[in-house]
């Protein structure tokens, strides 16, 4: 989680469409950008590291 934040959020790209960059749509285009999987994973894990986490599934 350390390494995702320091090295690949956004934070500091105001202009951005999601929180993690370099996530890959397709394996030879469009590499390097915001995916919603990515991000979805990503707040996952830290709700998961900062609640009470009782999954449904």
């Amino acid at each position: 989680m350390k390494s995702l934040r320091e090295h690949y959020s956004t934070r500091n790209l105001p202009d951005s469409n999601g929180v993690l960059t370099e996530g890959m749509y397709h394996r030879h285009d469009g590499a390097r950008e915001c995916t919603i999987w990515g991000d979805y994973f990503y707040m996952e894990a830290l709700v998961r590291l900062t609640r009470d986490w009782r999954s449904y599934w």
